[in-house]
């Protein structure tokens, strides 16, 4: 058996190194694609509670929850093809629960070296919560979730582009749902401790949608600290991708959290800021069924793709 390297995989989202293995991420929707020659693929992966999908030359299989421990997979492998194209990725919402894909081998073959081949010309970060990891959208009952039939993976598609999924359920831009505090984590401090190890490509666009979580509950938190937050994170996906364009959404509700979103963005531009736009989205169809607790479901998703794609000036890649 021929035992695949690092540098074999391409991987754009966020993700991390594994002693011994080969690589780890914690984010929604982090998929890893390689190519090989061969009879037979093995793959040992670790994920306790996590759902992946594993597609093989356009086929596709779904596993999981994954019990603890390693887990191996190995799937059908059609004969004559001469190169394989493999996709691994985490079609769960969760953004904190560990995934490793421990070691990938092949028998009788070989791994094609140049991923470059593989990459695309676009990459994109979307930034958000539970409407952006694809909470619920599978059931209006239970909570089933796919995270790449959700609105960004939509979007990534039609733009042909690589994306990373830095969605956390619940999560606020100051202030989280329920009785999860923000010393646990807001977007902003999340995003910015991941920046500092698991980035790997430099964004040619960053979607933002955010602050849900901080008017779904009173009491609702100080307007001027919603947009001193925002404005913040906005400096920090900045500071990471240099000439980086930004989209931020907002989602005509009855709270205020689209109005002060814009507010921020009407405050870049004033200062003569031209990478940075502001796309107000309309609320969700009550006449389309809903997802599980009121999210979007898997046909609201499609619409809010083709509305962003429709209504947004054109994104080229760097360079």
């Amino acid at each position: 058996m021929l035992v695949a390297e690092r540098q074999q995989f391409h991987i754009p989202g966020r993700h991390g190194l594994v002693s011994g293995g080969l690589f780890s991420w914690n984010w929604p929707g982090v998929y890893a694609e390689f190519q090989f020659s061969g009879s037979e693929l093995h793959l040992e992966i670790e994920g306790n509670g996590c759902v992946v999908r594993l597609t093989v030359d356009g086929i596709s299989e779904e596993h999981g929850p994954l019990p603890r421990g390693s887990f191996a997979l190995q799937p059908e492998v059609a004969k004559g093809v001469a190169m394989h194209h493999v996709r691994l990725e985490t079609i769960h919402q969760d953004f904190d629960l560990p995934f490793s894909l421990l070691q990938v081998s092949v028998k009788r073959g070989l791994f094609q070296s140049a991923t470059n081949q593989l990459a695309r010309p676009l990459y994109i970060e979307f930034i958000g919560d539970s409407w952006m990891s694809g909470f619920g959208n599978r059931s209006a009952t239970m909570l089933d979730s796919d995270c790449t039939q959700a609105f960004p993976a939509l979007l990534a598609q039609r733009w042909n582009a690589d994306y990373a999924l830095l969605a956390a359920s619940g999560r606020g831009i100051v202030k989280n749902y329920g009785e999860l505090p923000p010393s646990q984590g807001v977007i902003p401090q999340l995003y910015h401790t991941s920046s500092e190890t698991e980035l790997r490509r430099r964004a040619d666009l960053a979607i933002v949608l955010a602050g849900e979580n901080d008017f779904s509950e009173l009491p609702w938190p100080e307007e001027s600290l919603f947009i001193q937050a925002y404005a913040s994170l906005l400096k920090q996906v900045r500071q990471i991708h240099a000439g980086v364009q930004i989209l931020v959404l907002g989602v005509a509700r009855t709270h205020p959290a689209a109005e002060l979103a814009r507010q921020v963005v009407l405050r870049d531009q004033e200062q003569g800021l031209t990478d940075i736009d502001f796309l107000p989205v309309p609320d969700l169809d009550v006449n389309i069924p809903m997802g599980y607790l009121w999210h979007p479901s898997m046909e609201h998703h499609r619409h809010l793709a083709e509305y962003i794609f429709s209504h947004s000036t054109a994104v080229t890649p760097r360079g």
